[in-house]
């Protein structure tokens, strides 16, 4: 955990070391520019020395990234015991009784980024994580040192919505790190979701299914069997409907030809995607596009009254 520990914090690659700096960010009360993310009141990097207060009442929403090499922390919440090596998440929310049952010399480093108890930050975060061991990526170190560079120089336009921003991206991240230390409980379903993958890269191809079951390691029936199971639908289904999505978007947003868009989206002849387009729009692909670009006149006309 060495990386962790000496985050990168200027284009200098200035390297702090958690074990000797402690930097706190109160910026609650500090403007937002656009304001599109929940707002963090106080942002910290530090030491904490437990004794902490051995038992308190908690009074925010604060997420907690504890990566020292210690011991375990043992706490107690409503009567339920916790427990967890670092690297961790210890997760507070407002009105919860925290009580410290590890060692009170036990040292703690921590990067924490704290809401308002009326954020409504919490409802993204599922009720049961509390406090467990959480893999620091790369990416999550990334955006802390990221955060922490914002927060030197906090005087600068914009860096308080630059914060909130990124410790939203931390929390996705945690939270999409903690749901992958669950892994799925069909063998199958990693293998399902490389080739949904593998079909949004090449729908332009035509498909081959039963060579594409046998590239994921698939009988062609089993193949079809796992898709349903894992998307809710068949693969023809699914790979018609991403079709259409971009040839509908295409016809939207560019001046392509018919025939280049039905290149696009994997039909050999303009009659085969216009066939398609309309069972699954009730309309041409020429006439989606004529009404769509006489909604755009009438707008601008509009617009020049």
């Amino acid at each position: 955990m060495t990386a962790v520990f000496n985050f990168i914090r200027t284009g200098r690659k200035k390297k702090m070391d958690a074990a000797e700096h402690s930097s706190k960010y109160i910026i609650d009360h500090l403007p937002r520019a656009v304001g599109l993310y929940p707002k963090v009141i106080r942002l910290l990097f530090h030491k904490n020395q437990y004794p902490l207060p051995a038992k308190r009442k908690i009074t925010d929403i604060q997420i907690c990234i504890q990566f020292s090499e210690s011991v375990p922390l043992h706490l107690r919440i409503g009567g339920k015991d916790y427990s967890a090596d670092c690297p961790r998440l210890y997760i507070k929310r407002p009105g919860e009784i925290h009580e410290i049952l590890s060692d009170t010399d036990t040292t703690i480093c921590s990067f924490c980024f704290v809401y308002d108890a009326d954020s409504g930050i919490d409802r993204f975060i599922p009720e049961d994580l509390v406090l467990r061991p959480l893999k620091i990526t790369s990416r999550i170190e990334s955006l802390m040192s990221c955060a922490l560079d914002l927060a030197s120089r906090i005087g600068d336009f914009g860096d308080c919505d630059r914060i909130d921003e990124t410790c939203a991206g931390i929390l996705q991240e945690i939270l999409l790190s903690c749901s992958g230390m669950f892994e799925p409980v069909d063998p199958y379903e990693k293998r399902i979701r490389n080739a949904v993958s593998w079909i949004h890269l090449h729908m332009q191809n035509q498909i081959d299914w039963n060579l594409l079951a046998a590239q994921f390691g698939f009988s062609e029936r089993s193949f079809v069997r796992h898709w349903r199971n894992c998307m809710g639908e068949s693969p023809h289904r699914y790979l018609v409907a991403l079709r259409m999505a971009e040839a509908r978007r295409l016809l939207a947003e560019t001046s392509l030809r018919l025939e280049e868009i039905a290149k696009k989206v994997g039909y050999s002849s303009l009659e085969s995607f216009g066939f398609a387009f309309r069972k699954r729009f009730e309309i041409s692909p020429r006439s989606f596009r004529q009404q769509l670009n006489g909604d755009k006149s009438k707008t601008s006309l509009s617009s020049q009254k």
